[in-house]
Formats: C-alpha cells, structure tokens, sequence
C-alpha cells in the first residue's frame, strides 16, 4: 500500500471517476468504495471542515480511513488530549518566542507566508525578537499584508528577502524541498474560530439537522429571514463547538498548510522542512489545556459579520503584538482578508495532488500511475472504520 501524508480533493475526484469507470473493478468492491467515499465527505461536513481544500489525516494514527495515510509522527509530537501540567509554568507570549528560537536553531532559510492579519504578524514579531530576519523569505499575496499589519513592521519587511506575488503563484512560491515552510493558517481552528469562514457564513445552528446545523442559501437572505445572522459563535452554542474542536485539531488542523505548496514545482519535499507555526508541541499543548479549562473565546471569523465577536478572540495573540509591536493595532485589527490573492486564486490549478509519507508528490503530471495502481492507493473496505 502506498502511504500519504496529504490528498487534495482533485485527487479523490480523478479517483472517483476511474473507479466509476473501470471495467475491472469488482462491483462489490465499487460498491463499498462509493459509501466510504460518501462516509468521508459526511466526516468533514459533520465537522465543518470543507473537503476542496482538506484531508482527514489522524494525527494520532490510530483510525483507518479510505486512504492509507501517515501522521507525520517523525516531525509532529504524537500529542493526545489531556492536560499538560509542565506548560502552567509559561505564559502565552514566552512560548511564542520559544517557538522562533525552534526555527533559529535550525539555521535554514524561513519561507513565510505573511498576510498581515493577526496571526501572521505575531509569528512575525516573534522572528523579530529572536531575530532571524536573515534567514526569512516572506512571502505575500500582492501588496497588500504590508498595510494590512503594522505600519511598525513595513520597514523590517522590505529589509530582507521577500517576494509580492503578484502572479497569482502564490502557492509555488515556497520550496519545501530546501526550505522551512511556515503559515500561521493553523490559528484559527486552534484559538476558537467556529468553522472555514467561507462555509460558515452561510450556516445557522439547527439541532434538528443531521449535521447540526442548517444552511441559508444566500446572505441578503439573513433580512428577509429576520435572522441575525450566522450564530454558529454565540454562547448557546458554546458547548457544541467545545465538542468539535479536538475532532478538529485531530484529523485536520496538522495537514492544512500543505495546500500553500500545492504548486510547488519540484518531485519531493522533505517533510521536516513542514513546519506550522502553531502546531508547535507546546503551543498545541498550552491550546489543550485552554480548552480543558473552557476557556477559548469562540468566534465566527468572517468580516463580513459580527466584527466586536472577533475583537474580543485571541486575546493571548493580542497581548503579544501589544507588548512586543503595537498595542493601538493589535486591540483594533478585525479578520482581514486579501480580496486581491483571493480573485487571482480561486480559478489557479495546482501541480501536487497528493504528497507520499516519503515526501514524492503525486502530480498531474504522474497521478494516472496512481489511478492504475488504485488498489494500493485505496485501503481494503475491511479497514475502514469512519
């Protein structure tokens, strides 16, 4: 059986079709492949993980899924739920700043995908402090990060290797193959953001669903409905979403920065080089604890709704950036977003579909190999335990 760390949904839909299609595949075992496929899907709508962009990948590998997939255990702590009693002894912003050191002492070149909202700019003011401005490449979408975040920060940004994507190639910008590869896209499952922003702002708590929640087709509909909006964040909810998050952290949050590489143009990254940001050991741990003392703020996440619910998140973060940047900013700053990358994105295909436990990335290039081989790329029904 092949191994994989990440699958993209392009992959599993090529599959889908030549599963469908070929003739020698037996009907029982077709069959068995549909439901999983459908039981897959459920999984991370159950969740509200959008399956476009994310794969489920057990960080503790333990469950059995349709794919056969690695959990990283030789670059990722195999961290489970419970408290950590050795991180009481840190305050938020000394792990922070433990966190840059990890990336100085590996004396390799940072490629860091800078956006300018909260998240990255504190991984940013934690560089500066250690600092390894030398050997950060950042790397932004159009011009935009750099007024997005402080105004403090632009100078020490333009002093050193950077690119202002301005292709629409963002996701070929890092090489994982040399580099350290870091994002800071991990926070927001982590910190309490209630789902994918784009998913959920459309989405409205209904117990009677099977998922939990309904779905309201457009938003100038929230009026019309005399709806507040989307209330997946508001405090009634607050223990469905203490339920959801360590499913979360679990089976998603470790593989989501992989899709930042998905054009990447080289035939293998070293997976070491796959380093997020928040998914630190003690930063992940120090998160656990929050949770299992219920202390996350949750929030909704999307601009376009409810802007006080975000101010008043990530308030570890915000302290951060206040001691060590800029205070004025850092208790200001709503959810940002850059329509520009955005709007060049959405139609850009991607090279790597798939990334194999040794680091080999399925392309569109070589993924009919794949597709052939099915029967080692998929795990026998008999496995299946979703």
């Amino acid at each position: 059986m092949y191994s994989f760390v990440y699958i993209d949904d392009a992959f599993r839909k090529l599959m889908d079709v030549h599963v469908g299609e070929h003739s020698k595949v037996d009907r029982e075992w077709k069959t068995d492949y549909v439901l999983a496929r459908a039981r897959e899907e459920a999984f991370m709508k159950y969740n509200r993980i959008p399956s476009r962009t994310m794969c489920i990948n057990d960080s503790l590998g333990r469950r059995n899924f349709i794919w056969p997939m690695d959990n990283m255990s030789e670059c990722f702590g195999d961290i489970d739920y419970r408290y950590y009693d050795e991180i009481d002894r840190y305050n938020f912003s000394d792990l922070m700043l433990m966190r840059a050191q990890e990336f100085a002492r590996k004396n390799k070149q940072v490629d860091f995908y800078y956006s300018g909202g909260l998240d990255s700019v504190a991984m940013l003011v934690a560089f500066r402090e250690v600092p390894i401005r030398h050997e950060l490449h950042i790397i932004m979408a159009g011009s935009d990060p750099l007024s997005l975040g402080p105004e403090s920060l632009k100078d020490y940004i333009l002093s050193g290797s950077h690119t202002i994507d301005t292709t629409g190639n963002l996701y070929g910008m890092a090489d994982p193959a040399k580099n350290i590869v870091t994002t800071g896209i991990e926070a927001d499952p982590l910190f309490g953001s209630v789902g994918n922003p784009i998913l959920m702002k459309n989405l409205k708590r209904d117990k009677t669903d099977l998922f939990g929640y309904r779905h309201v087709p457009a938003i100038n509909r929230w009026k019309d409905q005399g709806d507040i909006g989307p209330d997946l964040h508001l405090k009634e909810n607050e223990d469905w979403n203490y339920d959801f998050w360590w499913h979360n952290q679990r089976y998603f949050n470790r593989v989501r920065s992989f899709r930042l590489i998905k054009n990447f143009q080289g035939d293998k990254i070293d997976l070491s080089n796959y380093c997020p940001f928040y998914m630190g050991d003690d930063i992940f741990k120090w998160c656990i604890n929050q949770h299992h003392n219920k202390q996350i703020r949750w929030h909704h996440g999307n601009p376009d709704f409810h802007r006080g619910n975000f101010l008043t998140s990530k308030s570890m973060l915000r302290q951060f950036v206040g001691d060590f940047c800029d205070k004025e900013w850092a208790y200001s700053i709503g959810k940002t977003r850059t329509e520009w990358s955005k709007d060049k994105l959405v139609n850009k295909t991607n090279r790597i579909l798939a990334i194999n436990s040794d680091g080999t990335v399925v392309t569109r290039e070589n993924v009919g190999d794949y597709l052939n081989d099915f029967e080692r790329v998929v795990q026998p029904y008999k496995v299946w335990n979703l």
